[in-house]
């Protein structure tokens, strides 16, 4: 695994810019991220702004442990997904393209 980027803040508002992860083959991770109320159950907020991300099902199947998907799900290749995530970690909206 590989971790570049900025972080700043606390629990409470934490600030990532210019963030770059690889893991595996084929997963890579390019975008920002502020989040607030890390610190609080149930109230965590999330905004990511993804420029990048990029991964396969082998790849994703690795990282999640127990993770199941449809059979025809292989047949994607490499998945791709550029735009914004943004909302509480049990409600949220995405927007965004995904291609494969």
């Amino acid at each position: 695994m590989k971790l570049e980027g900025q972080l700043s803040g606390d629990m409470s508002h934490l600030m990532a810019s210019d963030v770059n992860v690889e893991i595996g083959e084929n997963t890579f991770f390019s975008g920002n991220l502020s989040a607030k109320n890390l610190d609080v159950k149930n109230n965590e907020l999330i905004n990511l702004s993804i420029r990048r991300l990029e991964s396969s099902v082998a790849d994703l199947k690795q990282i999640i442990p127990g993770l199941e998907l449809p059979e025809n799900f292989n047949k994607l290749g490499k998945i791709n997904f550029e735009g914004l995530i943004d909302g509480f970690v049990k409600d949220f909206v995405v927007f965004g393209s995904v291609n494969s």
